[in-house]
């Protein structure tokens, strides 16, 4: 049964996911798993980039490294 943040977080209208410090993909909202372009499964690998806009992804992955180098939490929005 799905925690009561998960609820909260499918409820939000955009695509949310979490990663964890080895850059894998930890948690995806209802909205991923129901997207059309690919499966859940394809979304915890490279393909979830093919759901960013071109112009949003070069900054995104930017900040997504730099989240990944600090071993900080952080966040980013594209």
């Amino acid at each position: 049964m799905k925690n009561q943040l998960s609820r909260v977080v499918d409820a939000r209208p955009g695509l949310v996911w979490v990663g964890l410090l080895d850059g894998h993909i930890d948690f995806l909202n209802q909205r991923w798993c129901e997207y059309p372009v690919f499966s859940a499964d394809e979304a915890h690998g490279p393909e979830w980039q093919t759901a960013m806009h071109p112009e949003d992804l070069r900054g995104l992955l930017k900040r997504w490294r730099t989240i990944l180098a600090s071993r900080e939490q952080g966040e980013a929005e594209a």
